[in-house]
């Protein structure tokens, strides 16, 4: 029998941050501030969580991103998450509910893996994904 190892999903919004950890029923929502972050990273620590799925939302999302990666957390961005959600049914459009299919995403073999070659983002400990190199006509 294999153990699921914990992920969590990030909705990441101007003023609040809803965080999911799939698998479990456990949610958070705090404010998109230094303290909120912190009280992220704790949260997910205190649950092993190791790689989190973060929505890309026009900049709110990087002091976030770089607070968990220096936390040492894998961070990924689902950018294909949308398409997953339909793919299930999930029409309804909220925050904790984007959280919770972006964890869902996150832990499924949907999800863009680390050295993979897709053109989605990839998981990463360092904060950057590389740079693909545009090709030559």
């Amino acid at each position: 029998m294999s153990v699921i190892e914990p992920v969590a999903g990030i909705d990441c919004g101007k003023c609040v941050l809803d965080v999911a950890v799939f698998p479990g029923p456990d949610k958070l929502r705090v404010v998109n501030t230094p303290a909120g972050h912190q009280a992220v990273v704790a949260w997910l620590a205190r649950r092993g969580v190791g790689i989190i799925g973060l929505e890309a939302s026009g900049g709110y999302e990087r002091p976030v991103r770089d607070a968990l990666h220096a936390a040492g957390l894998a961070v990924c961005n689902p950018a294909r998450v949308r398409f997953y959600a339909k793919a299930l049914g999930r029409r309804a459009k909220s925050d904790p509910i984007d959280a919770a299919v972006i964890a869902l995403f996150t832990a499924s073999p949907a999800a863009p893996a680390a050295g993979s070659s897709t053109s989605a983002p990839i998981c990463s400990a360092s904060g950057r994904a590389p740079r693909r190199r545009p090709r030559r006509l």
